[in-house]
């Protein structure tokens, strides 16, 4: 039985910058590609500074930090889903879980959504990333949930897969609509 619903944040509660900034400027160069990554892993977990990884971003990309942050701030809250949220939070316990260098969540998705989750965690305050097990796992035990127990969304499919292999229920995120109509069909048999 499920009594846990998890959202990623990037890519699925809102829109994703850094996936299209990377494959904008790195595409085509797997080395600067893979130090981008690199770099973006040890940002999330805490081990680099959010202005730091700026800079060497920019430096990676020929831009200047500043035009790399004006470039990953393009995030707009998903409403739909958050209305989904909305009528969930009566029967389920909502969680967060993300890969995410600080938490810029009242800014992202505004303070009145901040308050559907009972609870938010960030790679950075765990300083474990997605797909880690012991991301997925200290998600669970934060909400009180057993692996079993738990539905987790996300639009990258290793993340899904990892916590597939975890031992949670998951959905991979491709559109809104079929995110809603899999999320449904899901509980409605839980």
């Amino acid at each position: 039985m499920i009594k846990a619903v998890i959202f990623d944040c990037f890519g699925v509660l809102v829109t994703d910058g850094w996936h299209p900034f990377k494959h904008r400027y790195f595409a085509n160069d797997p080395e600067k590609n893979a130090e981008a990554s690199r770099l973006n892993d040890l940002t999330n977990k805490g081990v680099l500074g959010y202005q730091e990884f700026l800079h060497m971003i920019g430096h990676l990309a020929g831009i200047s930090s500043e035009q790399v942050k004006n470039k990953l701030s393009t995030n707009a809250p998903n409403e739909h889903l958050f209305e989904l949220i909305t009528e969930l939070k009566t029967d389920y316990k909502i969680g967060l879980l993300s890969n995410a260098a600080e938490n810029w969540l009242d800014e992202l998705i505004g303070p009145e959504n901040v308050e559907l989750f009972d609870e938010i965690i960030l790679s950075c305050d765990i300083s474990a990333n997605k797909p880690s097990k012991q991301a997925y796992e200290m998600t669970a035990q934060k909400l009180g949930c057993e692996l079993s127990e738990c539905l987790f969304i996300d639009d990258i499919k290793t993340y899904v897969e990892a916590a597939q292999s975890s031992g949670m229920k998951t959905i991979h995120y491709t559109t809104l609509e079929q995110t809603i109509s899999d999320i449904k069909v899901l509980l409605s048999g839980s």
